[in-house]
C-alpha cells in the first residue's frame, strides 16, 4: 500500500484582479480626476499602469510642493501620496492641502508609501489622510481605494 502525501499547497500571491476585472469601464462608473504624488519614477509608472487598466489618466507629481502647484490648476479628487519625498513630504503637503484658503473642494487623500508599520498608519490618519496604501500596491488595492474615495467623494459634495 503506497500512501501519497500531500503535496504543500502553493501560496497564490497573484492579485485576483490584476487583470479581468480591471477595465476602462471602471473609470466611467467612477469618474474621479487623480494626482499621483510619487518621487519614484518606477513606483509612479506602476500605479499610473494600474489606473490606465481602470480607465484613468493620472498626472503625476514629483514631490508635495509640485502637489501644491498642480492643485491651483486642476481639480483633483483623489490624491496617492508618498510620504517620504525631497523638498516637500507627505505629511507637509497633507497639511498645506487641508489648510489651504484656495483649495475648497474635497479631495480624498491616501498615503502610497513603501513603510506599512501600524504607526505610520496612524501617521497618516492623524494627519488628516483618509487611506493608505503599501507599496508595491496590487491592483485590487487601488481598486478598493478609489471606490472608497468615490463613496467618500459622493458624501462630501
Amino acid at each position: 500500500m503506497t500512501h501519497s502525501r500531500d503535496k504543500p499547497e502553493k501560496k497564490d500571491t497573484s492579485d485576483p484582479m490584476a487583470s479581468s476585472d480591471l477595465t476602462p469601464d471602471f473609470a466611467k462608473q467612477y469618474p474621479h480626476k487623480i494626482l499621483i504624488v510619487e518621487d519614484n519614477l518606477i513606483n509612479a509608472k506602476v500605479l499610473v499602469t494600474i489606473l490606465k487598466k481602470m480607465g484613468y489618466s493620472a498626472d503625476v507629481s514629483e514631490n508635495g510642493e509640485e502637489c501644491l502647484e498642480a492643485l491651483t490648476c486642476t481639480h483633483y479628487d483623489i490624491i496617492f501620496m508618498d510620504l517620504q519625498m525631497p523638498i516637500m513630504d507627505g505629511y507637509q503637503a497633507t497639511a498645506g492641502i487641508i489648510n489651504s484658503d484656495t483649495i475648497t473642494h474635497p479631495i480624498y487623500i491616501s498615503a502610497f508609501t513603501a513603510t506599512a508599520r501600524q504607526e505610520d498608519r496612524d501617521a497618516c490618519n492623524a494627519s488628516g489622510m483618509h487611506d493608505f496604501v503599501a507599496k508595491p500596491a496590487l491592483p485590487s488595492h487601488i481598486f478598493e481605494v478609489v471606490k472608497r474615495a468615490h463613496n467618500w467623494l459622493e458624501a462630501a459634495n
